[in-house]
């Protein structure tokens, strides 16, 4: 998240020099599959240029416009693939204006998603690393500080939590920093990032934790933490229906394949990690769970790792990890960094059920499972329940 245009405009270049370096035939494969065929690396980065120019200093998105310099050869081919488009200017209808279209912001992400990909490539592990992989919103700064609890073994952190477990492959952060502050760490490191277990390299000597959470509940927290981003930010534009809200992002068409934010994306990402649940370095682990016994999960957790707490540390490392604690300490623990009017507002609730509370709200009924084989067990969520459908009357 960004709160200056200074750091927007590092960001920014950073991330359009990480795409300009990206194998251009590894580039058209991962855009061919996501089905833009008729696109190249080049178009991409023109396109990426536009966008940055398209955010304001507050990271609220603006329309982007096309200036000089660009070729109406290349801008007529954009448009007519679909991802630029002339439009009335909202100040003087009279005149047209060149803009970034849906497909063309989604071009940009499926090249970016293969960019920040990559950084795990390169990433020089070392045998005791531990990688925390959820979707967002579903309990991975939870399981953060879980594992710096443990690591450390004292409530008093060295360092905020973001510091100590940065996002790996934050499309905010620059790469060359974030390699450097993991290799500076001399305690044992734990991992963030949102990525699927499927997109991480497997390593024998790295355990993988994975955590999971009804995708409901997840989606109705997203969409609050996103209503306290548009109140800083100014933008209007978010539905004031949790409800509404929620009904259409179950109904949303995946842009492509490869998209982790959708519905299908979240079930996908939660397949690939029961797929390897039985590996010995594979941790799987549930929101639900950690609600309900915090201590047995943290103990359990804990001898997964290898780990040896004193008996007499557990009760204060198991309070430190409670929503409570957290929330007083949110100001070193949230990852937003001062975005938030109050930081510990990013602990909301923590509760479960608020998805299907939203998305049944009286008008919507779960129909029986249908076809399919597989866990059906609340693992899976690890297991969400396959083959649940909502309709709407």
């Amino acid at each position: 998240m960004l709160d200056t245009s200074l750091d927007t405009a590092k960001i920014a270049v950073s991330l359009f020099f990480e795409m300009s370096e990206s194998n251009e035939r590894v580039t058209a494969a991962r855009l061919s599959s996501a089905g833009f065929r008729d696109i190249a690396l080049s178009d991409v980065l023109l396109l990426t240029a536009l966008q940055m120019r398209g955010h304001s200093a507050t990271g609220a998105s603006q329309k982007p416009k096309i200036g000089g310099g660009v070729s109406r050869e290349m801008t007529d081919k954009l448009c007519a693939g679909g991802y630029l488009e002339d439009r009335s200017r909202p100040d003087d209808p009279d005149r047209t204006e060149i803009v970034l279209t849906g497909r063309g912001r989604l071009a940009v992400e499926v090249v970016m998603d293969g960019v920040l990909a990559d950084r795990w490539v390169s990433f020089p592990f070392r045998p005791d690393d531990i990688v925390i992989s959820a979707p967002g919103k579903s309990g991975t700064t939870w399981m953060q500080m879980i594992c710096a609890l443990l690591v450390f073994q004292t409530p008093d952190l060295p360092a905020p939590l973001n510091e100590l477990s940065p996002w790996l492959d934050d499309p905010t952060g620059i790469r060359h920093e974030v390699l450097e502050r993991y290799a500076a760490q001399r305690n044992r490191r734990f991992i963030k990032t949102h990525s699927s277990l499927a997109d991480i390299p497997a390593v024998p000597q790295v355990t993988y934790i994975v955590v999971g959470r009804n995708p409901l509940d997840a989606a109705v927290s997203s969409y609050h933490q996103r209503k306290r981003i548009a109140r800083v930010s100014g933008d209007r534009s978010l539905t004031d229906s949790a409800r509404e809200w929620l009904l259409e992002w179950i109904a949303e068409e995946p842009a492509s394949p490869a998209q982790l934010s959708d519905l299908g994306g979240i079930l996908r990402r939660i397949a690939d990690a029961w797929a390897r649940r039985d590996e010995p370095n594979v941790v799987l682990t549930h929101y639900e769970d950690l609600s309900a016994d915090l201590e047995g999960q943290m103990r359990l957790l804990a001898e997964r790792l290898g780990i040896t707490v004193a008996e007499a540390l557990w009760p204060g490392l198991v309070k430190a990890a409670t929503f409570e604690r957290m929330r007083a300490a949110a100001d070193r623990i949230e990852p937003f960094g001062g975005l938030l009017e109050d930081s510990a507002s990013f602990f909301r609730r923590g509760v479960s059920g608020a998805g299907s509370r939203a998305a049944h709200d009286g008008r919507t009924r779960r129909l029986p499972r249908t076809g399919g084989s597989g866990p059906r067990t609340r693992r899976a969520g690890l297991v969400a329940p396959v083959g649940v459908r909502l309709e709407t009357g």
